[in-house]
């Protein structure tokens, strides 16, 4: 059982992970977030492990949510009505399944220690009009799979495929939003749009991939540096079929393919456990920004090497 009264990220997908995740950096894409919106939010969940690698929840929710900007939400749909606040009544199926991989546990927390074969994520979630305020039938389904593959005498590859769909005439905190960490922070987030600022896309339908190719570190006699190359690529595509109801709010639909590349460089300096190192990022495509310096993002990257 569970009550919240706290704002989150609009467009956001919870896969309500119990592991704690340091060594992908998911963990800093939260220092992105500029666009919150509020919710008091009443949940009930089961959850349990089917095995030590695979876990299912089912969780049913009711929400009521307050916009802190100026966007409006006007239906296509006559008998719904477009309100700052509404309420939701959602129920969930979530599904992970991290394929062989190998789990420490400290404490009450779950620390993964990875796999080298694929791990799944889904989330079904339904929304139900007519219980008690709540007016809006949708369907929200996203689906993630990524996998690490280890080149022998080269490094590794490292791809990420995450999709998502939003059925149904809803306001733009149920939508699709890639995940953009562009120049706020000037930190690389691996799984990321390095070069897309955060909340500049949103969709219905979406679909990215993301690749990391990192090579085997470059030897030396030194302890304080153990320079680590690596190639990022990210491409995304999405369509939004109601933007005409999403108003007051600036954002794009990345229709004709977001496109970027970058290199990092990681231990530069080495302490330890701990890797500091650069990274430079370039936007290119149909999205790419009219001022061509400005398609290029500089980032300090963080690393750990367990």
């Amino acid at each position: 059982l569970n009550y919240r009264d706290d704002v989150f990220e609009r467009g956001t997908i919870d896969f309500k992970r119990d592991e704690f995740d340091l060594i992908g950096g998911s963990l800093y894409r939260n220092f992105f977030i500029n666009q919150m919106d509020r919710e008091r939010r009443a949940s009930v969940g089961i959850s349990g492990l089917v095995t030590p690698n695979m876990k299912l929840q089912l969780l049913g929710d009711y929400r009521r949510v307050n916009y802190f900007d100026d966007y409006s939400f006007a239906p296509t749909a006559p008998a719904i009505s477009a309100f700052e606040q509404f309420d939701l009544a959602e129920t969930s199926l979530l599904f992970s399944w991290n394929i062989r991989e190998k789990v420490m546990q400290l404490g009450e927390q779950r620390v993964s220690l990875g796999t080298k074969l694929p791990k799944l994520n889904l989330r079904i979630s339904k929304g139900w009009d007519g219980i008690l305020d709540a007016q809006y039938d949708y369907w929200r389904l996203n689906f993630n799979v990524e996998q690490d593959f280890s080149i022998r005498g080269f490094g590794k590859l490292s791809i990420l495929s995450a999709s998502g769909a939003t059925i149904g005439d809803v306001p733009i905190t149920l939508a699709q939003m890639p995940f953009g960490t562009g120049k706020s922070w000037n930190l690389s987030v691996p799984n990321t749009f390095e070069t897309m600022m955060p909340a500049e896309f949103f969709s219905d339908r979406q679909t990215a991939l993301f690749t990391r190719l990192t090579f085997l570190p470059l030897k030396n006699k030194t302890k304080w540096t153990e320079p680590l190359i690596s190639l990022h690529n990210a491409y995304g595509i999405g369509t939004m079929s109601n933007r005409q109801t999403h108003q007051q709010l600036d954002f794009k639909v990345h229709e004709k393919g977001f496109m970027e590349s970058g290199i990092i460089i990681d231990n530069l300096l080495k302490s330890g456990f701990t890797g500091l190192g650069m990274g430079v990022f370039h936007r290119f495509g149909h999205y790419a920004l009219e001022d061509f310096s400005s398609n290029f993002v500089y980032k300090i990257s963080l690393r750990f090497n367990f």
